[in-house]
């Protein structure tokens, strides 16, 4: 005779069920319309993960102590993924986003973090019961990684802080899979640094044929806007195909192009490259 999906469940389950429920309730909060002020709006969905994490330690002690049922590793790994990636991405977002200071390009640069840790995360969960079979290392447990970013985000630290704080913690979650890929991830992150010294040379060579004054740095015009000799660096690859493009302008492009590289070489490694792309 078929179970039905209940017989399925196990004491550890149903914790498991009420731990994903705690983080869905900490997004909720934070964006209905309820009359509560901003603050503690975020004092109460904090509240609401931290609950989520003891559900967590409490569905694991239940599981050694009574029955294991057929899907409490899935299920786990799904309820993890609500409260301890999903909703602490939201929390951090809704907070940095609420700040006075908070700026277009923050929000790009926090949205790719946010995806980044995310992916991280993902991955980690999806991975932790098969490389805990064999007994590899796996990096930082999701919940603790979930503390961190919490009580500092919960603390409104600077933004130029949370950042990095956000890529580094979720890259930790993976580090097992990062560390064995270092020299792959080096190769993908020289790739702008090796373009641009092909670039300087190409410019060194064309100022000898053309005789011309060599140039260290792009001349600002009146309006602000940068005038340069041609595409012979990175700096100058903008300023000379747009006319409207600042020095300010230039640098935040340069760092938003370095933080695609550089999550992108991670992504590619982390999510394409197991999948056999025949590179590398």
């Amino acid at each position: 005779m078929q179970k039905s999906m209940v017989s399925l469940l196990s004491v550890a389950d149903s914790v498991s069920i009420i731990n994903a429920i705690f983080g869905l309730l900490s997004i909720i909060v934070l964006f209905e319309n309820f009359e509560i002020e901003l603050n503690l709006k975020i004092r109460i969905s904090y509240s609401f993960i931290l609950l989520a994490i003891l559900g967590d330690g409490l569905d694991g002690i239940l599981a050694r102590k009574l029955r294991k049922s057929e899907i409490g590793v899935i299920l786990d790994s799904m309820a993890d993924m609500t409260s301890f990636v999903i909703a602490p991405s939201i929390f951090i977002y809704f907070v940095y986003s609420n700040a006075y200071d908070f700026i277009f390009y923050r929000s790009i640069y926090l949205i790719a973090a946010l995806i980044l840790f995310l992916s991280f995360g993902i991955i980690r969960l999806a991975s932790f019961h098969i490389m805990k079979e064999k007994e590899l290392f796996i990096g930082l447990p999701t919940p603790a990684s979930t503390i961190i970013l919490l009580n500092l985000a919960f603390l409104k630290i600077d933004f130029i802080y949370i950042l990095p704080a956000v890529v580094i913690i979720g890259a930790a979650m993976a580090s097992a899979l990062i560390l064995g890929n270092m020299d792959r991830l080096a190769i993908i992150m020289y790739m702008p640094f090796l373009l641009n010294f092909l670039l300087y040379i190409l410019y060194r060579v064309y100022v000898k044929r053309k005789g011309i004054e060599y140039a260290k740095f792009a001349k600002p015009r009146e309006d602000g806007t940068l005038e340069v000799v041609g595409p012979f660096t990175l700096y100058w690859i903008l300023p000379h195909f747009s006319k409207r493009i600042t020095e300010k302008r230039n640098v935040l492009l340069l760092l938003l192009l370095q933080a695609l590289v550089a999550y992108g070489a991670v992504a590619f490694l982390l999510i394409v490259y197991p999948l056999g792309t025949g590179l590398f």
